[in-house]
């Protein structure tokens, strides 16, 4: 988790990159052993800071100057966010600072949309 402090720090100010946004973290399979299903990711357009942005779960990506590169930049996101990738092990630590480890599935990818109001 080399990157933690660095995506500490663009929390804090409130300035985030693709990879650090998007659904939060799914929860655990139940007792039987079958999965909770994954959350959808909405990437949605607004102004923003003086110029435009998009946003997911109130964090909202750089500014763009212009609505037309703030979509295009949404939806190059939410494409990029349903690519599977390969399965591996993960660690995290929970709120209260307890880490875990589990398997995460490659294709176990959320569907992204992106939701657009114009300019």
């Amino acid at each position: 988790m080399a990157d933690q402090p660095q995506r500490e720090d663009r929390a804090r100010a409130g300035t985030r990159t693709a990879q650090d946004i998007g659904p939060p973290a799914r929860p655990a399979p139940d007792g039987d052993g079958e999965a909770f299903a994954m959350t959808d990711v909405i990437y949605e357009v607004v102004q923003h800071d003086g110029g435009w942005a998009y946003c997911s779960n109130g964090v909202y990506s750089e500014t763009f100057s212009t609505h037309d590169e703030a979509l295009a930049a949404a939806r190059r996101v939410a494409a990029e966010h349903q690519i599977g990738g390969r399965t591996r092990e993960i660690s995290y630590q929970d709120a209260d600072g307890k880490w875990h480890r589990e398997v995460a599935q490659g294709d176990d990818r959320p569907e992204a949309e992106v939701k657009d109001d114009g300019d």
